[in-house]
């Protein structure tokens, strides 16, 4: 009788302990599967409140800066503003960024689509202030180096005016510098001291690349090539600072600004061609520094527009 009774306990107490086993097992892997699934849930809850931020942020941006308010540009911005939580990183963003960089358009045109300027210039473009024009100013010494860069290093936060000026919206062609005091003939008004100055369409596009957002289509507009003399070689340029909003007068006739080389610094320097009225517009003649048909020393293509829309040539 003894040994039977202790038989059934050791066989009773042995599926006892099975089936607490079974009980242990099935509530850590429940466990382990809630915390993969909130895992995954709170990635792309992540990844949404970050896209939801920079969205925000840009809009933001840029209404602020049409207004004329100083603001950071949209990434910046955005960024810096997202918590560090919200702030992730993963081994494989590296190989994603890397087979992005060897997807990056390179054409004008490409690059033209690729930022959906279309939509860009469908409406008003946004008066920029001086952290865009340092952010443009950063990623252009980022791409030549600091021993190649043509604007001062380290980065200046200035416009290279000599007369006190504003920048407007006009009815025909967009942003436009206007003089905010009378200016004298034969008086400098500006120098290309903030100027961008690159040998390659490498150089260019991989300097349109480093700005990645809206700016990219201004300076698609803004850039141009020229011929440099003294050192024999072609070259593209882009002002960046307010000269870059100098308007051209309808015919050579209206322009009230003129270029020569600096004998001071050897920068290219305008000057009033004529007595110029408080809030009259400055006005250039394009060809005097630069040629369209330039484009073509560097295989790119030119953009402008017509009534038609935009145009690619070259």
């Amino acid at each position: 009788f003894l040994l039977s009774f202790i038989g059934d306990f050791l066989s009773s107490t042995t599926l006892h302990i099975i089936a607490f086993g079974a009980m242990v097992s099935l509530y850590l892997y429940t466990q382990v599967v809630g915390i993969i699934l909130f895992s995954a849930a709170g990635r792309s809850f992540v990844e949404a409140s970050v896209e939801k931020v920079t969205q925000t942020t840009c809009e933001e941006d840029v209404d602020a800066q049409i207004r004329g308010d100083e603001t950071h540009t949209c990434n910046e911005k955005a960024y810096n503003d997202t918590p560090s939580s919200l702030k992730y990183h993963d081994s494989t963003i590296g190989d994603i960024n890397t087979n992005i960089e060897e997807t990056k358009p390179s054409t004008i045109r490409e690059i033209y689509y690729h930022y959906d300027c279309d939509s860009v210039f469908a409406q008003p473009r946004p008066i920029h202030n001086e952290s865009t024009w340092m952010r443009l100013r950063h990623a252009y010494v980022d791409v030549v180096g600091e021993e190649n860069s043509s604007i001062p290093v380290p980065v200046e936060n200035i416009s290279k005016f000599d007369v006190p000026f504003y920048i407007a919206q006009t009815e025909e062609a967009g942003r436009g510098v206007f003089a905010k005091e009378s200016i004298a003939k034969g008086e400098p008004i500006w120098r290309a001291a903030q100027s961008a100055f690159m040998e390659t369409a490498d150089e260019y596009v991989e300097f349109l690349h480093k700005i990645g957002d809206h700016v990219v289509c201004d300076l698609l507009i803004w850039c141009y090539p020229f011929y440099e003399e003294k050192d024999d070689q072609f070259m593209i340029g882009c002002d960046l600072d307010e000269g870059s909003l100098f308007n051209e007068g309808e015919t050579e006739e209206l322009k009230n600004m003129y270029h020569k080389e600096s004998e001071e610094d050897g920068n290219d320097r305008a000057y009033a061609l004529r007595d110029i009225e408080a809030g009259e517009e400055l006005l250039t003649w394009y060809l005097e520094f630069t040629s369209d048909n330039l484009w073509v020393k560097f295989g790119l293509e030119d953009v402008w527009f017509d009534e038609d829309g935009v145009t690619f040539s070259t």
